[in-house]
């Protein structure tokens, strides 16, 4: 039973695009699967994927449940409590690193659907030599900017520091928000630091990375924080005024409404932005943080996953 469930959610989850409802059984010996998740972009797909794995397997019901801010938190608390969700999402790489150390992830790297990975995916889910996550997606973060808004003031997407610094200029003098904010959350803030220390360390963040995971590495190492600080500086004197009090429904609604022309968050809200606003004309652009272009590259790796839990339930097992 256990072994054919893994490879019907697995199966189901890679083929049906991604988006929360909560299917309850007609049957009352229906099994319950929860599928804990923490992307509040993928609300509907969600919703979409649970109506369809459940509608192919009628004696299974599906609860969704969504934490978007500080899902890690709530899931140690409940792994540890033995309150685990069936069906786990997990940020790549050392998410899932720390819940397979902990034993607390079934390992699936002889499960058929790991063929349907790309080799270079692979690593994200690979701890000590043994895949115990499915990644869902690749993503990287960067500028989704208004094209309309930047063809009615003349602009054009910026690919130095200097040029982002005169387009935002530009955009304020024609009382404009350069960016949307969205700072009430602490991951949106992580995100933009990730990106511009990744971006600063140019060819040195690979071997960085190494040393960190070594545990002989510093997040200064690789840069001059300096530069660091700078970016932030001019991002916070850029974004809304009220950034401190913007929510992810914040920052959509002022980026899609055209209050701001462009935000900084990742490929996953291109979409989101767009359904907000169907008429919306967006483009999505590297954030620039030099003054030479050549540096200005977009970078991408696998940001979830998909895990299932092996402290589920008995009667799940």
């Amino acid at each position: 039973m256990k072994k054919w469930m893994v490879r019907s959610l697995l199966l189901t989850l890679i083929l049906v695009i991604l988006g929360g409802t909560f299917l309850t059984a007609s049957m009352a010996d229906k099994v319950e699967i929860e599928l804990f998740y923490y992307k509040q972009e993928i609300v509907k797909q969600m919703g979409d994927m649970a109506t369809a794995f459940c509608k192919k397997n009628p004696d299974i019901s599906l609860k969704l449940t969504l934490i978007p801010n500080d899902s890690m938190t709530v899931l140690r608390t409940r792994m540890a409590g033995g309150d685990a969700p069936d069906i786990i999402q997990l940020q790549a790489y050392s998410a899932v690193f720390e819940f397979a150390q902990a034993g607390w992830l079934v390992d699936l790297t002889n499960e058929p659907v790991l063929s349907k990975v790309i080799e270079g995916a692979k690593t994200s889910v690979t701890y000590k030599g043994r895949a115990y996550a499915l990644p869902m997606d690749l993503a990287g973060i960067g500028i989704i900017y208004n094209k309309d808004l930047f063809k009615k003031y003349n602009l054009k997407p910026p690919t130095t520091f200097t040029e982002l610094q005169n387009v935002c200029a530009v955009l304020k003098k024609n009382k404009v928000t350069p960016f949307a904010g969205l700072f009430k959350v602490n991951w949106s803030l992580g995100h933009f630091i990730s990106m511009v220390h990744s971006t600063l360390a140019g060819p040195k963040v690979m071997p960085w990375l190494e040393a960190m995971n070594a545990g002989k590495g510093s997040f200064a190492d690789p840069i001059n924080s300096k530069e660091l600080f700078k970016i932030i500086d001019f991002y916070k004197a850029n974004v809304s005024a009220n950034a401190a009090e913007m929510d992810w429904d914040e920052q959509q609604a002022a980026f899609a409404s055209g209050e701001a022309a462009m935000m900084v968050q990742g490929l996953w809200s291109y979409g989101a932005a767009i359904a907000t606003n169907p008429k919306l004309n967006c483009g999505f652009i590297p954030f620039p943080c030099t003054d030479k272009a050549e540096d200005t590259k977009l970078l991408a790796d696998v940001d979830s996953t998909f895990a299932l839990s092996a402290i589920s339930s008995p009667a799940k097992m």
